[in-house]
């Protein structure tokens, strides 16, 4: 019997929790793909960015919450 195929997908706003934002730093979370959306405006407008490009962002700096999130998406 073959399993089906599938994706797990995580997101986690960057600066909120420093060990996840370690992990991923340090490339341990094992995405097959990895995707950045920064917040750009107080009324949430998001925009993606290239993942090669700065995510590290502060939470609750310049904007309250999350000011960036990363997306990260493990094929099964």
């Amino acid at each position: 019997m073959s399993k089906p195929e599938g994706k797990i997908i995580i997101t986690f706003p960057q600066g909120y929790n420093r060990k996840l934002d370690e992990l991923n730093r340090d490339e341990k979370l094992q995405f097959t793909e990895k995707y950045c959306l920064i917040r750009t405006t107080r009324n949430n407008l998001w925009n993606e960015i290239p993942w090669n490009k700065n995510c590290d962002r502060k939470f609750g700096k310049p904007y309250n919450n999350a000011n960036a999130l990363i997306v990260g998406m493990i094929s099964l």
